[in-house]
């Protein structure tokens, strides 16, 4: 980020830190920006942006590049801020974080296509996309976003039938799907995506009762 705010951080002292520690700075400013959320938009935004400077000075340090679970970790604090910033209407600045997220997710997948874990991280990260693309209006993009996210988790339902978060995952794909599809005008398509969502939340209610 050009506007270094937290200056002796980014001098190297920052790099001293355990990850532990440099996560629970970034956490405390998300945190802070949530709590200004809706309140003061300035402090919230001052937050969040602090929070992605610690982020991207965090993602620079070598020690964690060679570590699979830290780098897990750095995508879904950087999802977090991506997310924040959604709940705060900055679609832009939200996007922005997502694909940032969704960088190191899809390394980590294409690391390990048989983990999935990864898998199910980055059909999150995707629908998450669609989401804030849904909601700026980019309905084209909001859509492939989240046939991206259903394609990889319908092979993980496949894989795992009894699982039903993944079932719920896939009817929040199909949810996404039908929402883009009815706003360009594709109203058969999108009945049925919603079809078949609702199939899935009435079989996971009879599963559930």
């Amino acid at each position: 980020m050009t506007d270094v705010q937290h200056r002796d951080l980014a001098n190297g002292r920052w790099h001293q830190l355990s990850l532990a520690e440099q996560l629970g700075n970034i956490g405390s400013e998300i945190s802070r920006a949530a709590r200004w959320s809706g309140r003061n938009d300035e402090l919230s935004r001052g937050a969040l942006e602090r929070a992605l400077e610690l982020f991207d000075l965090t993602l620079d340090d070598p020690r964690h590049r060679r570590s699979p679970a830290r780098l897990r970790e750095l995508a879904q604090v950087v999802n977090s801020i991506g997310y924040a910033k959604f709940r705060a209407g900055d679609y832009p600045g939200a996007l922005e974080s997502y694909q940032q997220g969704l960088g190191l997710t899809r390394q980590l997948a294409d690391a390990d296509k048989t983990n999935p874990g990864a898998q199910r991280d980055l059909a999150l990260v995707l629908a998450s996309i669609g989401d804030a693309k849904l909601d700026s209006g980019d309905n084209p993009g909001a859509l492939d976003a989240y046939q991206q996210s259903l394609a990889i988790r319908r092979t993980l339902a496949a894989a795992d039938p009894g699982n039903t978060d993944l079932k719920r995952d896939m009817a929040a794909s199909l949810s996404g799907i039908g929402d883009a599809l009815l706003n360009t005008g594709d109203k058969e398509k999108a009945l049925v995506a919603y079809e078949e969502g609702v199939g899935l939340v009435r079989e996971l209610t009879a599963v559930d009762a």
